[in-house]
Parts: structure tokens; C-alpha cells; sequence
């Protein structure tokens, strides 16, 4: 069950997701009112006894859910189970 969207990212200088738009899920569609998480709270979240879920928001539509994959002790949120190290959430707009 889905139980928020994420619509947007903020990213560093170096191109690394610091920042999340999180909605509540509302009835299949992101909440109006919304929330700025950071990235390790997002992970944190996804990782915890309650298991949230994420999924993307692409144009008025729900996208992929989001996954922690952990590669050589770092974390990143992906839509891929690939071993790669980086976030791939490239297709969010930045705020």
C-alpha cells in the first residue's frame, strides 16, 4: 500500500538528493499539504519495523516505488534494485 508520494527533490552542489517532497497518500493522489523530509529520514522511514512505502509522482500519475539499495555502506533511494551509487530519482523536478 502506498503510503506517500514523493514529487520533487533538492540536490546538492555535487548532484546528491538532500531533500524530498513528501505527500500523504490521499485516496490514490499526493495530499495537498506536504512536507520536506531529508534523504536519511526517507530512508529511515522506508527501513523501519512499519515499513512505509514511497512511490514517485510523474505527471498526475503514480511512478515507481522508491527502494533503499546499500552499496559499500552508503544508502540511496532508487527505483531500480541496481548496484549503482547513486540515487536515481533524476526524473523528479528540483525545488
Amino acid at each position: 500500500m502506498i503510503d506517500f508520494f514523493i514529487t520533487a527533490k533538492r540536490e546538492d552542489f555535487y548532484g546528491r538528493i538532500t531533500h524530498l517532497m513528501v505527500h500523504r497518500n490521499q485516496n490514490g493522489q499526493p495530499s495537498s499539504d506536504y512536507r520536506i523530509e531529508t534523504k536519511d529520514q526517507v530512508v529511515n522511514s522506508i527501513e523501519s519495523i512499519f515499513k512505509k512505502e514511497y512511490y514517485t509522482w510523474y505527471s498526475n500519475r503514480p511512478g515507481a516505488k522508491v527502494e533503499v539499495i546499500s552499496v559499500n555502506g552508503n544508502k540511496f533511494l532508487r527505483t531500480d534494485r541496481n548496484q549503482t551509487s547513486k540515487d536515481n530519482l533524476d526524473n523528479l523536478p528540483n525545488f
